[in-house]
């Protein structure tokens, strides 16, 4: 049985394990990205549109300009003429006038003009008609186009390791896009054959080696 006499302070460790370590480039390749998990990108991403791309409503409710039902309450509720719908996943051509509404959903497109959103609790259809029992603010039941990143921001630099958690991001914000060029994540072994080994995640080190 192999005794270690020789003890060293982690500082002299790591100082050892490191001047044993001789990385080097191993050169990039573009891959789809599904398959980028755990890769270092080897350029910034940058932008290529806002995210999100459109005013959009954050609850299942109704596109309305705040203007319109600052008076509105449970009593006097604020009337407002239902003049359409814009549906989960498309586009509109609607175009918000004084005194309309637009039913939206969740994650909806906002049509121009409108500047909040109604949660449907709080109101009433009748017919073409909707009545909101509650006031909101500009701004209240919505996120704004670029209002998590505009075009032209820097939001990954190179050198990133792609985690689930960025992974998701680009794939929110690259629409256009379906490969990136990453770099191969290797991890280099200290010992004395200087070898080299793939990794997605280094494990925890064994005790007595």
């Amino acid at each position: 049985m192999r005794v270690f006499t020789t003890l060293l302070s982690p500082a002299e460790a790591r100082a050892r394990y490191l001047a044993a370590l001789s990385p080097a480039p191993l050169g990039t390749e573009t891959v789809p990205l599904d398959q980028a998990l755990d890769r270092v990108l080897t350029a910034d991403l940058v932008a290529g549109e806002d995210l999100p791309p459109f005013d959009r409503s954050t609850v299942d409710g109704f596109a309305v300009r705040a203007a319109d039902v600052e008076q509105g309450g449970e009593s006097a509720p604020a009337r407002l003429r239902l003049v359409g719908e814009v549906r989960m996943g498309e586009a509109t051509a609607l175009r918000l006038g004084a005194g309309e509404t637009v039913r939206v959903p969740t994650g909806g497109m906002l049509p121009p003009g409108a500047d909040a959103v109604v949660i449907q609790e709080r109101s009433r259809v009748l017919d073409e008609t909707v009545e909101v029992h509650r006031p909101v603010r500009p701004g209240e039941n919505m996120i704004s186009r670029g209002e998590d990143v505009r075009a032209g921001d820097t939001v990954l630099r190179a050198g990133r390791r792609l985690r689930p958690r960025t992974s998701a991001f680009w794939r929110g914000l690259a629409t256009r896009a379906s490969r990136c060029g990453c770099g191969r994540p290797w991890l280099l072994s200290a010992a004395a054959t200087r070898s080299c080994r793939r990794t997605a995640r280094p494990g925890p080190a064994r005790s007595g080696t």
